[in-house]
């Protein structure tokens, strides 16, 4: 465990729901910019659908499992979600505005040292930062919110 920011972190996950994939053009543009940081980045995302014609191909840093990758208790079980959860990410960043069951669970079970997800009172076990989103819940606003309290949290001061 530890307390990393943006210019700390050498790695980071991103793990969200993507099954509207609305939202798509949004988390490509903040994985962007983690990688400007110089940040490694692998997101995963989860599409609730048995369909397989619906889940994208798999690219470098975006990944997706679905509702055929679950187990009869909804937990995720397939090669990208154990590889994912196994990997001891810097920093692991839930962008899920909603309860998700199967990426809260990927959340917990994360190697990552330092898990940050949005506030809600039921994941005070999850994440070690939480963030609040306000009463709109906007994607972009809580991921504005995200990378602003990333980069000045844990941050070393020069005094002279």
């Amino acid at each position: 465990r530890g307390v990393y920011n943006l210019d700390d972190a050498r790695s980071a996950g991103v793990v969200y729901d993507a099954t509207g994939r609305n939202d798509d053009p949004l988390i490509r543009a903040f994985v962007k910019h983690l990688r400007e940081k110089n940040i490694q980045v692998v997101s995963l995302g989860f599409i609730d659908t048995g369909d397989p014609k619906q889940i994208p191909k798999a690219q470098l840093e975006f990944r997706y499992f679905s509702k055929k990758d679950l187990n009869l208790l909804l937990q995720p079980k397939c090669i990208e979600v154990e590889n994912f959860i196994e990997k001891d990410y810097d920093i692991l960043i839930d962008l899920c505005l909603e309860n998700c069951f199967p990426v809260r669970y990927i959340s917990g079970l994360s190697n990552a040292k330092f898990k940050v997800g949005m506030t809600d009172k039921d994941s005070t076990a999850y994440y070690d930062m939480m963030i609040e989103t306000g009463n709109k819940k906007l994607l972009q606003t809580f991921m504005e919110n995200i990378l602003h309290y990333l980069g000045i949290i844990n941050k070393k001061v020069d005094i002279e």
